[in-house]
């Protein structure tokens, strides 16, 4: 006799149906509610969105600003009054137009005269008090350390002045000739061609719409010459006088060029 089988009774068809329950939410429909953005979010996106597009529009557009000379102040004029003569500068042939004293001057002695320089210090500090955000004042300053061989406080100052004025060209090539002040004293020359080179970056990147362009341009390709890099130097002052062979600068450019 067969025993009688034991398999379970197949399940009911409708238990077996792939269709959701009614009250089951498909798959799209979940996806659709998870990105749908609150109405607030989704306006304060796109407000963001057109304000970063507008900084980056005004930043294409608007006219790059170069500062130029001082602020009326009886301590910058007293200031002035101490360095008739120009600001001194230790390195030779490199040269610094600047708004405290109008011109640079090689001084030959290592040991410049430091109580004028930290006379006008001090007076300049007191400018920058009465008006503290002025790169001029911070570039001014730097000026001063530079030509009292106060290196680290010149290459301060001096980035002190770009953090407000990333055009400003006057401060630029001051902390290139206060990276050259550095590199005369260097005690190696590893040390020093690094130390021009990093100067050479610096002045390179004064703009030509600077008022000090055409110092930056001479003091540059005196460096190139100093690193090694004569040709370039010389091609670059050709160009220039090409371009311009009557410019303020041009009479130095060829005396360099005959130097190099």
């Amino acid at each position: 006799m067969t025993s009688p089988s034991h398999d379970p009774a197949p399940a009911p068809v409708e238990s077996l149906s792939l269709t959701p329950p009614h009250d089951a939410t498909p798959a799209p429909a979940l996806l659709s509610h998870a990105l749908r953005w609150p109405a607030a979010s989704t306006i304060t996106f796109g407000a963001m969105l057109a304000g970063l597009l507008a900084l980056g529009v005004a930043g294409i557009v608007a006219p790059v600003r170069h500062p130029e000379g001082l602020p009326d102040d009886p301590d910058v004029r007293a200031a002035r009054e101490l360095l008739p003569s120009g600001l001194p500068l230790t390195v030779p042939v490199l040269v610094l137009p600047n708004a405290l004293a109008e011109r640079s001057v090689a001084t030959t002695d290592i040991a410049p005269a430091f109580g004028p320089l930290a006379a006008a210090r001090a007076h300049l500090l007191a400018a920058a008090a009465r008006h503290p955000r002025d790169a001029r004042l911070d570039a001014a300053l730097g000026h001063v350390s530079l030509a009292a061989l106060r290196i680290d406080d010149a290459l301060a100052e001096y980035h002190a002045a770009l953090g407000r004025e990333r055009h400003y060209g006057e401060a630029r090539l001051g902390l290139g000739i206060a990276l050259a002040t550095r590199a005369w004293f260097a005690s190696s020359n590893e040390e020093r061609r690094v130390l021009q080179l990093e100067a050479l970056g610096q002045i390179a990147n004064v703009e030509p719409s600077d008022p000090v362009y055409g110092a930056a341009l001479f003091d540059r390709a005196h460096l190139l010459g100093q690193v090694g890099r004569r040709a370039e130097g010389r091609k670059l002052l050709e160009a220039e006088l090409v371009a311009r062979p009557a410019g303020p600068w041009a009479r130095r450019y060829r005396v360099l060029l005959g130097a190099l």
